[in-house]
Formats: C-alpha cells, sequence, structure tokens
C-alpha cells in the first residue's frame, strides 16, 4: 500500500474517539528544510572565499587578528555547511520495501534532529560567526565605539537569529513530531 494513502487514512480514523489530526504533512517540511540548507550552503559557499582572501591579506599585511577571525570564519563556514549536508541525509527516503512503522521512526528521528539544530543554533551557527565578524571588524576598526556598535547590533542579530529558529522549532517541528508520533502509536497498538 502507499504511504501517502496509509497516512490519509491514518489521519482520517475516527474511532476510539481519536480526533482527525490534519496537520502538515512532513514532506513540506523537508522541503523547507532543504531550501534553507542549500540557500544556506550557497551563501557559505560564496562567502568562504571572500574571507579566505581576507585572510591571506592581512596575514601578509601582518594584521594579524584580523587574518586570524578571517581563517576562522572560513573554518566556521566549512563546518556548517558539512553540518548541514550530515543533518540532510538523515532524512528518510520513501521506499516501497520499507515498513511503514520502521520509516515513521526514522521520519520521527530526523524531525527531532532537525528541530534539536534550530534549538541550538546559537552554539554551532550565530555565535561563532558573531565572533568571527566581531573579530574582523574590531581587527580592522580597532578598539572604539564603532566597534561597541558593531558588537551590540551583531549580538541582537544572533538573538533574533536564535529567537525566529526556535520559534521554526516549535511551529514546524513539534506538530509534525506530534503526528508523526501519534501515526507510530496508532500503528503498534493495531500491530
Amino acid at each position: 500500500m502507499d504511504w501517502d494513502i496509509m497516512r490519509d487514512q491514518w489521519q482520517a480514523r475516527s474511532d476510539d474517539g481519536m480526533p482527525v489530526v490534519q496537520v502538515e504533512k512532513p514532506s513540506s517540511v523537508w522541503r523547507r528544510v532543504r531550501w534553507r540548507d542549500y540557500s544556506e550552503t550557497f551563501i557559505a559557499v560564496l562567502l568562504a572565499p571572500m574571507f579566505a582572501w581576507i585572510s591571506i591579506r592581512t596575514a601578509q599585511s601582518g594584521v594579524w587578528v584580523t587574518a586570524v577571525f578571517a581563517a576562522m570564519l572560513v573554518v566556521v563556514m566549512i563546518y556548517i555547511t558539512l553540518r548541514l549536508r550530515v543533518e540532510r541525509r538523515k532524512i528518510p527516503r520513501r521506499e516501497p520495501q520499507m515498513p511503514v512503522l520502521e520509516f515513521l521512526h526514522a521520519e520521527r528521528k530526523a524531525l527531532i534532529a532537525q528541530r534539536d539544530m534550530l534549538l541550538s543554533v546559537s552554539r554551532w551557527y550565530s555565535a561563532p560567526i558573531a565572533i568571527g565578524v566581531i573579530g574582523v571588524y574590531g581587527g580592522i576598526s580597532g578598539p572604539g565605539i564603532s566597534l561597541a556598535v558593531y558588537v551590540v547590533v551583531v549580538m541582537l542579530l544572533c538573538i533574533g537569529i536564535d529567537r525566529l529558529n526556535r520559534y521554526a522549532a516549535h511551529t514546524q517541528f513539534d506538530g509534525a513530531i506530534a503526528t508523526i508520533e501519534q501515526q507510530i502509536a496508532i500503528l503498534e497498538d493495531t500491530s
């Protein structure tokens, strides 16, 4: 039986007093995840050579603070690109021979991993980039009021990014995880 048909039947069940659940399909969540990952990867691939160039040029000029922080940004962008790729590869593929319950468990695990990644974005994404760009700017501008303003702006931007990612984690992933868990429970009860 086709997965889409089975899912539609599970969502339409109203026996045992279970409410009919109509929520967003996980496949549309995965489309957004892939779009976000590809766009962020594209940006990182564009910016990494620029920061590598800045690192080389400033090292040649003897501006070691800027060179080190620019090199750090290159490493961070490579890490982000690889991490997004690793997490994206965890998204389960629909295979006709795969048991539905096994697929649901894999999809639940992948959804939780994506949600957790969004909830921890400040540790592995925002903070390293913030430290890098503040270091590059500070190395160029030196201490002063412009650096202080720049730090405040970057920190506010990071806080905003963290809040938006937490909102997305709760609005896009919590509902999809709950739906998958409900479908798993129904299947486990009937088997």
